[in-house]
C-alpha cells in the first residue's frame, strides 16, 4: 500500500518560522537600542558628576587663593604621589578628583567673553623683562570670518565679525601707556584718521579661526621683571574669546617667556565618575574686575593735582608742587 505525502501544511510553517525570526531580530534590536540610550544618559549623568566635580575643586582653590591666601600653597605643581589636601570631598560614591594642579606665576594670562567692556589687570613679570607681547583671540561666534565692509570711519565696526582688539599697556602710574589696535588681516578698516596709536595687522587662521598679532611697539622702557605695569583689552565690532596674553624677552615675540604674579592663578582639575573623566581648566583672577578702570578709557597720560597731607589739611586741594608730568 502506497502512502500519500500531505505537504499541505508545509508553507504556513515556513511563514510562523519567518515571522519568529523577524520578531526575534525586532526585540534583539529594540534591546540594543534600549541598552545603548541607558548607556548614554548613564555617561551624560556621569559627565555631569565629573564635571561639577572639577569645578568644585577650581572653585574652592580659587575661593582660597583670593578669600584666604594664606591657608593654601600658592603653586601645587604635580599630582605624583596623591592630591592635595585641599581638594574637596562629600562626592558620590564612585566620584574622585584624581588630579588638581595650580599656578599663579603663569606663563600667559587669558580671558573669556570679552566685549566692549575692557579687562584691566596687572602685570609683573618675574621671570624675564617684556619687550613684545604676543596677543591671540577667537570670535565669540565660530562662523564669524566675514571682512567688514569698507570703509570704516574710525572703527565703527559691524557686528557679528572678527572683532577687532584695543589693547593698552603702561606703567602702574601710566605715564608710559601706550594704545594699539589689533586687527584682523581680513578686516577693511578704512578711514582712522580719528583714532591715535599703532594699528597692527594680526593673521588669522584655523579651525577654530585664530587671530594672532605682536606688539613691540612702547613709547618707554620696557616692562622689568619685578617691576609692575597694566594691560588693558577690550574688544571692538563684536566679542571676542579665549584672549591669552602672553610676554617675551624679545622684541618680536620672541626670546624668553615672562612668567606674571599677582593677575591670574591658573587651575587644572581632573576628575573621575566611574569610567568617565573630565579635566578642565580656568583661569582665576586675582585682582577685582574693576581694578584701575580708568586705565582702560585712555592711553594719554592722566593726572590731577591734588594733595591730602593728613597733617594740617585734611581735605583735597591743589597740590603746593607740580607733581603732574
Amino acid at each position: 500500500m502506497q502512502k500519500k505525502l500531505d505537504q499541505s501544511g508545509s508553507a504556513a510553517i515556513l511563514f510562523t518560522m519567518f515571522i519568529i525570526v523577524i520578531v526575534s531580530l525586532i526585540a534583539i534590536g529594540f534591546g540594543f537600542l534600549v541598552r545603548t540610550d541607558q548607556r548614554a544618559t548613564l555617561d551624560k549623568t556621569l559627565s555631569n558628576q565629573a564635571q561639577y566635580a572639577a569645578e568644585s575643586a577650581i572653585n574652592k582653590i580659587s575661593l582660597g587663593l583670593t578669600a584666604s591666601p594664606s591657608t593654601i600653597p600658592a603653586t601645587n605643581a604635580t599630582c605624583n604621589g596623591g592630591i592635595p589636601s585641599q581638594t574637596p570631598g562629600g562626592f558620590p560614591s564612585g566620584v574622585s578628583i584624581t588630579c588638581l594642579t595650580w599656578s599663579n606665576t603663569p606663563d600667559y594670562l587669558m580671558q573669556g567673553n570679552l566685549d566692549t567692556n575692557p579687562w584691566v589687570t596687572p602685570i609683573q613679570p618675574t621671570s624675564a623683562v617684556i619687550n613684545s607681547f604676543v596677543i591671540t583671540w577667537q570670535p565669540s561666534v565660530a562662523t564669524d570670518s566675514a571682512t567688514y565692509a569698507s570703509p570704516i570711519t574710525n572703527l565703527q565696526l559691524a557686528a557679528a565679525h572678527i572683532p577687532v582688539l584695543k589693547i593698552v599697556v603702561g606703567d602702574s602710574t601710566m605715564s608710559g601707556a601706550s594704545v594699539a589696535y589689533l586687527i584682523p588681516s581680513n578686516v577693511q578698516t578704512g578711514d582712522m584718521s580719528g583714532l591715535s596709536g599703532n594699528f597692527i595687522y594680526a593673521s588669522c587662521s584655523g579651525s577654530p579661526l585664530t587671530c594672532t598679532a605682536t606688539i613691540s611697539k612702547f613709547p618707554g622702557a620696557p616692562i622689568n621683571a619685578g617691576s609692575s605695569g597694566y594691560v588693558s583689552i577690550n574688544a571692538l565690532g563684536s566679542p571676542a574669546d579665549n584672549v591669552i596674553v602672553k610676554g617675551f624677552s624679545g622684541a618680536s615675540g620672541n626670546g624668553n617667556q615672562a612668567n606674571f604674579v599677582g593677575s591670574q592663578v591658573i587651575i587644572d582639575a581632573t576628575a573621575r565618575a566611574q569610567d568617565v573623566t573630565k579635566r578642565l581648566q580656568a583661569s582665576v583672577s586675582l585682582v577685582p574686575s574693576s581694578w584701575r578702570p580708568s586705565f582702560a578709557l585712555s592711553g594719554n597720560v592722566l593726572c590731577k593735582n591734588f594733595e591730602v597731607d593728613g597733617v594740617g589739611n585734611d581735605q583735597p586741594g591743589p597740590a603746593s608742587s607740580n607733581a603732574c608730568p
